[in-house]
C-alpha cells in the first residue's frame, strides 16, 4: 500500500501565525506591560502633586525607554532568531525538491548551529549512493541464503515454506529495486 505523505508548506488554522509576527507582538505586550507596572509602582511609591507632571516626568521617560528596549530586544531576536528560521526552512524546502546542497547559514546561536548540523547531516545522508554493485551483492547473498536454508531444513520442509516465501518476497523487491536504479542510471544518461 502506498500513502503518499504531503504536508504542506504554511498552515491556514486561524491560531497560527508567522515567527516574525508572534515575537513582535508578545515583545511588544511584555514591554508595554513592564513599563505599565513600573509607571503604577511609580505612582504609589511618590504620589504626584500633579498627575501631567507625573504623565511628563515619569510615564514618557518609562514609554521611550520601553519602546528602545522593544526595538533592540526585536531586532536582536530576529537577526539571532527568526532569519536564521527562515533561511533553514527555505533551504528545507530545497533540500524536497531534490535540490541536495549543504546549508551556508551564519549562525550566531549554538541552538541554531546545531539545527544547520543537523540538515547537512541530512543532506549528506541522502547524497550517499550505494556501490554500484550492491544490489547485484544482495542478490547474491540472497542467493546463498535460500540455498542454505534448503539444506539445514532438509527434514523440516514443512517449516520452510514460509521463510522461501519471505526469501522470494525479498528477492522480489530487490530485482524491483535494481530495475529502478538502472532506470534511474539510464535517465540520468540521456540528460
Amino acid at each position: 500500500m502506498h500513502v503518499e505523505n504531503h504536508i504542506p508548506l504554511h498552515t491556514t488554522a486561524d491560531n497560527t501565525g508567522t515567527l516574525h509576527s508572534k515575537v513582535s507582538r508578545w515583545t511588544l505586550a511584555a514591554t508595554v506591560i513592564g513599563m505599565a507596572i513600573y509607571s503604577l509602582v511609580e505612582y504609589f511609591i511618590e504620589p504626584p502633586s500633579a498627575l501631567g507632571a507625573f504623565l511628563l516626568h515619569h510615564v514618557l521617560h518609562v514609554a521611550v525607554i520601553g519602546f528602545a528596549v522593544w526595538v533592540v530586544s526585536f531586532l536582536l531576536i530576529r537577526r539571532l532568531l527568526i532569519e536564521p528560521t527562515d533561511h533553514i526552512f527555505l533551504h528545507l524546502r530545497r533540500v524536497a525538491a531534490g535540490r541536495l546542497e549543504f546549508l551556508d547559514c551564519t549562525v550566531s546561536v549554538k541552538e541554531v548551529g546545531h539545527v544547520v548540523a543537523s540538515v547537512n547531516h541530512l543532506v549528506t545522508r541522502l547524497r550517499r549512493t550505494p556501490e554500484p554493485d550492491s544490489v547485484s551483492r544482495s542478490l547474491d547473498h540472497l542467493r546463498g541464503l535460500r540455498e542454505a536454508l534448503k539444506t539445514v531444513s532438509a527434514t523440516a520442509q514443512d517449516d520452510l515454506v514460509p521463510v522461501m516465501r519471505l526469501v522470494t518476497a525479498l528477492e522480489g523487491d530487490l530485482l524491483d529495486l535494481l530495475q529502478v536504479n538502472e532506470d534511474e542510471v539510464l535517465r540520468k544518461a540521456k540528460k
